[in-house]
């Protein structure tokens, strides 16, 4: 007598379940940092950026700690711009510094108001548009200098905000969405 065909039912299911890769083809590698890196415009930066710790993080604490960096990186150049604004003397200067306020008012406000919400509910588009406003954002202040021939006295904190907010564009669009 065979084996009971419900039991070959069930036998076959599990072997499936097991081996799914296999015979399915659904084999799904886990992204890691570097996979991340490689597509930012610097990938030695964006590994010191995040750091050892982080190499073998889940994208979603990838994605968390990038947001954390951008609203950290938006503060810094805010809190910047406003005090040079406040000693500024010359008027090219100041209209250059009010125009960066500006730009980084709306950005920052949105960033801080809900972007851990998008990522927790899985909003991937709205929080890609939150990242590519505050790479627009510092890409405008440092047109509006260069607009002038000046370099910004907080070059850095632009660029650096710049480097997190494309390495948070490129985790919603290439690994959320």
């Amino acid at each position: 007598m065979g084996f009971p065909f419900h039991k070959n039912i069930f036998l076959l299911g599990w072997i499936l379940m097991i081996f799914k890769g296999y015979f399915l083809g659904g084999t799904v590698e886990a992204t890691t940092l570097e996979d991340v890196c490689r597509m930012s415009y610097d990938q030695h930066l964006c590994l010191n950026d995040f750091g050892p710790s982080m190499k073998t993080a889940p994208i979603p604490t990838l994605a968390n700690l990038a947001i954390r960096k951008v609203i950290d990186n938006m503060n810094m150049t805010r809190i910047t711009i406003e005090f040079l604004l406040y000693f500024s003397v010359d008027p090219k200067d100041h209209d250059i510094l009010n125009y960066c306020k500006n730009s980084y008012g709306p950005p920052f406000s949105s960033l801080v108001a809900s972007a851990y919400y998008n990522m927790k509910h899985g909003q991937y588009r709205r929080l890609g548009q939150q990242a590519v406003a505050a790479f627009n954002a510092a890409d405008r202040c440092q047109d509006a200098y260069a607009a002038y021939f000046l370099k910004a006295r907080f070059q850095s904190y632009m660029n650096d905000l710049k480097r997190m907010s494309y390495i948070l564009h490129v985790i919603v669009n290439e690994f959320l969405l």
